[in-house]
């Protein structure tokens, strides 16, 4: 199967719960404090996590607040041991992505949070430059394990969503 774009977000679309009667009721008062608590979690660690994939990658200094080294102590006790022999090109690449793919990501959560919460104008156009750059760093992974496009990772993910939906796929 060599799926296309188009093709692929029809598919995922499939599955998505567009059942909004049934959702907005969930959404009661202790969901959305604790949604808030959350999106204000992943924003400041995406942006400790963007000072540090500009710091390593780009040799860039971030003006994010980094981690302070009684932080770093408490958490990374006995880690470092054999890190530095699994850092080859490949391993720096999927770091690289995955660091990435977060911090985009919490980007896009600050952009549709802002607006949710803090009743900031929803910037549509920001939103599709976001997901444009969780696109990139998608693409840099898949790259990395020696593909040349996000053709598999989209048709496996398709292949996973039939299997678990796969009454949804037979509706037409």
């Amino acid at each position: 199967m060599n799926i296309k774009t188009k093709e692929y977000v029809d598919n995922v679309l499939k599955t998505e719960n567009r059942d909004f009667s049934s959702i907005l009721p969930r959404f009661d008062d202790k969901i959305i404090k604790e949604v808030f608590a959350l999106s204000q979690l992943i924003d400041y660690a995406g942006e400790m996590a963007d000072g540090y994939k500009k710091l390593v990658f780009y040799g860039k200094q971030s003006k994010s607040k980094l981690l302070n080294s009684s932080e770093v102590n408490l958490v990374t006790e006995g880690v470092v041991h054999n890190v530095l022999e699994k850092l080859d090109d490949k391993t720096i690449r999927l770091l690289h992505a995955a660091i990435g793919v977060f911090t985009e990501a919490a980007e896009l959560n600050k952009a549709v949070f802002d607006y949710v919460f803090h009743d900031k104008k929803l910037d549509d156009i920001n939103i599709v430059e976001e997901i444009g750059d969780l696109t990139f760093y998608a693409a840099v992974g898949v790259n990395a394990v020696g593909q040349d496009s996000l053709d598999l990772s989209m048709e496996r993910n398709i292949a996973k969503l039939k299997a678990r939906y796969g009454d949804k796929f037979n509706e037409e």
